[in-house]
């Protein structure tokens, strides 16, 4: 196990790969060096053109006609943050209401 700060200096990229014989989803994460996003969006890449030709490997593509379909409840509309008790104006101070 790496300490915190070595772990917080890695670039990460987590690819859906799809799903499982129970239908559970399963994916694959890529770790590279901090300030190697080029490195990183290159092994991706190279993953995906390599998995592309493999029904098997590559990476699932969203139904479109299923998702056309939904027809979400719209249960409530966020129209503005809510009001936060207690908190000044600027964020540097906090006061309690008593």
């Amino acid at each position: 196990m790496l300490p915190a700060e070595a772990d917080a200096a890695l670039m990460r990229l987590s690819r859906f790969c799809g799903v499982d014989e129970q239908s559970a989803p399963f994916g694959q994460q890529l770790i590279a060096p901090l300030r190697a996003d080029d490195r990183l969006l290159g092994m991706a890449s190279a993953i995906e053109a390599a998995f592309a030709t493999e029904p098997e490997l590559r990476r699932p593509l969203p139904q479109e006609a299923i998702l056309a379909q939904a027809q979400p409840a719209l249960k409530s509309l966020v129209t503005h943050p809510p009001h936060m008790a207690g908190i000044a104006g600027d964020f540097g101070t906090v006061h309690k209401t008593v």
